[in-house]
């Protein structure tokens, strides 16, 4: 991906509400250098989700969670993790997601740690991560994105239905019921 694209609305104007308020955002490939960064606001935004989940942070047996600053640089020599960030700001992440494409499905790109700074959310800086990361699974010639999410926390699932994503199976295989979403790009041929 070329550094940085620039992927965002004007700034908000003074007396716009946080909700309301949409951010200009650079989404580029995470680098080393961001590893400390990404692994603290990922830690932040987990807990809160296993909160919205239900979940205790504590003893939730979320993956996400348990990752090591090892394990984020790891992803990200690997490739495949983006980052939003200010243009004003390009070393302080508001959000990350990785990607990877399925090794029995070339066609299927898995999203996973998709984290948006707790203070960053409802500002449209998700949203164009993750328009980003339909640029990147299509590149690698993918026609749909799936992940899986907590079915208790109702902010993420409505979040994903409203970019395009729709639940196909539910199961209890982590100690709490969670759902396969997938996303078909309206291009590309059903699997």
């Amino acid at each position: 991906m070329p550094e940085p694209l620039f992927c965002g609305d004007e700034l908000p104007q003074s007396g716009t509400s946080r909700a309301s308020a949409r951010l200009a955002v650079a989404v580029r490939d995470a680098r080393p250098e961001d590893v400390p960064a990404l692994y603290v606001l990922q830690k932040a935004a987990m807990r809160q989700y296993a909160l919205r989940s239900g979940l205790d942070p504590e003893t939730a047996p979320l993956e996400s969670l348990a990752e090591t600053e090892e394990d984020v640089a790891a992803a990200v020599n690997h490739g495949g993790v983006l980052i939003a960030c200010s243009p004003q700001e390009p070393h302080r992440p508001l959000a990350t997601l990785r990607l990877t494409v399925d090794r029995h499905d070339a066609g299927m790109v898995w999203l996973t740690r998709f984290a948006v700074d707790p203070e960053q959310q409802a500002r449209g800086v998700g949203r164009r991560l993750y328009g980003a990361a339909v640029d990147w699974a299509r590149g690698a010639g993918a026609g749909r994105i799936c992940l899986h999410t907590a079915l208790a926390n109702s902010e993420t699932t409505a979040f994903y239905g409203s970019l395009g994503f729709q639940l196909l199976e539910t199961s209890n295989t982590r100690g709490y019921r969670r759902g396969l979403f997938c996303h078909q790009f309206p291009d590309s041929a059903a699997p």
